[in-house]
């Protein structure tokens, strides 16, 4: 059998050849003809250059590719070819570009990016599109998206179709004035501490927002509620008495002298 005849037609008979016989010219053959011949190449023949380009002509040559020989150029042309292949990219090559090129093609290659990056992925220059195409895919993510007014109001129209989906919001987004606000027209919001901070000079109020509620995995008739604390801070009496319609009963304000305040004219 005239095997570069054959590795023509179908660079996988590479696989058929002893790696002790194979050369750099057959295992170029065999990769030009099907670049998944790549997996059967002998280490000996193998070098970088080899590895690029299969991975050029076939993304999913990269499966094959040994950690050796892997660059940053090869990571990006299989992401571009396949954002699944982003779980294969080892971690030192997961550059923010790279992770966010494989998002942008599947939101769900987000799953394979390592908890503390998700953060630096999404800023003030991700395009809210993006966001909510994430977000939709998986609740629990908007946990790692950036405080904007965009970002806020996709977070209210989230809230109006499941309100159980404030429990994911970063914490800046949670005690921003225009989330609360809606919150607190929607009657979620239960404060639980109102009280002066003397040593800060600030009024503060410990607010306690109910998200829902869901049966105990050991009693099905017990529900247990889904809920999260959030602590607003205001340096000006009357927006924390307006921030609380006026109520301040059970307020700590004792270290509070009121001097100049008229309650009446609030």
């Amino acid at each position: 059998m005239d095997i570069t005849k054959e590795l023509k037609k179908d660079g996988m008979l590479l696989k058929k050849i002893p790696k002790k016989e194979q050369t750099i010219d057959i295992c170029k053959m065999a990769i030009r003809q099907n670049p998944l011949a790549l997996q059967f190449v002998s280490r000996k023949c193998l070098d970088s250059k080899m590895c690029l380009a299969a991975v050029k002509k076939d993304g999913q040559a990269f499966r094959y590719v040994p950690s050796q020989f892997i660059t940053r150029k090869m990571c990006e042309l299989a992401v571009e070819a396949d954002p699944e292949l982003l779980n294969n990219v080892p971690e030192n090559f997961r550059t923010l570009r790279i992770c966010i090129n494989a998002i942008k093609k599947d939101v769900s290659t987000l799953s394979y990016v390592s908890r503390e990056k998700r953060y630096e992925l999404f800023d003030n220059n991700t395009e809210i599109d993006l966001i909510k195409k994430v977000v939709e895919h998986n609740s629990k993510w908007l946990m790692y998206m950036p405080n904007r007014p965009d970002v806020r109001a996709f977070c209210i129209s989230c809230m109006e179709e499941d309100f159980s989906v404030a429990q994911y919001m970063p914490e800046q987004i949670k005690i921003a004035d225009d989330i609360l606000n809606y919150q607190k027209t929607k009657g979620k919001l239960h404060f639980i501490h109102k009280y002066y901070n003397s040593e800060e000079g600030k009024f503060c109020v410990k607010i306690k927002v109910v998200c829902g509620q869901h049966a105990s995995i050991f009693d099905e008739n017990e529900m247990i509620e889904e809920s999260y604390c959030v602590v607003m801070e205001f340096g000006d009496f009357d927006k924390f008495y307006s921030f609380l319609d006026g109520d301040l009963f059970d307020a700590e304000l004792r270290k509070f002298d009121f001097k100049g305040i008229d309650l009446k004219q609030l």
